[in-house]
């Protein structure tokens, strides 16, 4: 989109913030997940808290003073999928002390294709189950920051049920124009199999792959 790139690295310049996320809008395809991830915002925006508060700046569309993102030495390469890289990268610049000087341009504008296939589309979420969580056990944090619970078996049964009422509470929120077969059957089934894909990615690193904690 025009301006994009001045757009994005201005307020590092003129605001002296160290991290800046872009808005990330869904490339217009003819497939189901485009449409899936277009409707639910996927990547569309920084991550923030209750309190507003930014805790992943999405790389796909950032842009980072060199020397903070330097100072943390950048990614951390143990992260070796997509998945995971943003919560961690923006979580060491947190604790570098910069936590107050992220900032989120909604000028700054790309389009981001999606995955298109079903398969390909479940691996990405199950990497970002797997991903955050090997974050959350690398760093000794709380995975209840991305308000998410270790996949303990009670948390797991809890999981599944909220996933499931949170994917059929979609349907009230879908439009008519979507069409019928979307609102009340293909989003609430895409919804539902994707949180289970990224429950089953936390489950393997919790469980089978976990990583040593980073000060052992």
């Amino acid at each position: 989109h025009k301006n994009w790139l001045e757009n994005l690295i201005r307020p590092i310049i003129e605001k002296n913030v160290v991290a800046v996320g872009g808005k990330i809008l869904t490339r217009k395809e003819n497939n189901i997940l485009s449409e899936f991830s277009d409707f639910i915002k996927a990547l569309r925006e920084p991550v923030r808290n209750q309190k507003g508060e930014i805790i992943i700046i999405i790389t796909a569309n950032a842009a980072f003073s060199k020397k903070a993102f330097n100072s943390i030495n950048g990614f951390d390469s143990r992260f070796s999928a997509s998945g995971g890289e943003d919560l961690d990268l923006t979580y060491r610049l947190s604790e570098a002390g910069y936590s107050n000087r992220f900032f989120y341009e909604p000028n700054a504008i790309l389009e981001h294709v999606h995955r298109s296939d079903l398969i390909n589309f479940l691996k990405q979420q199950f990497n970002y189950g797997f991903w955050d969580m090997y974050h959350f056990i690398l760093r000794k944090r709380d995975p209840k920051v991305l308000e998410v619970s270790l996949p303990t078996p009670i948390n797991i049964l809890v999981y599944v049920k909220n996933s499931f009422l949170y994917s059929i509470g979609l349907i009230s929120t879908i439009p008519e124009n979507y069409g019928l077969l979307k609102k009340y059957i293909l989003f609430p089934s895409i919804s539902f199999i994707r949180k289970l894909a990224v429950m089953f990615g936390g489950i393997k690193c919790y469980y089978f792959y976990p990583p040593k904690p980073a000060n052992e």
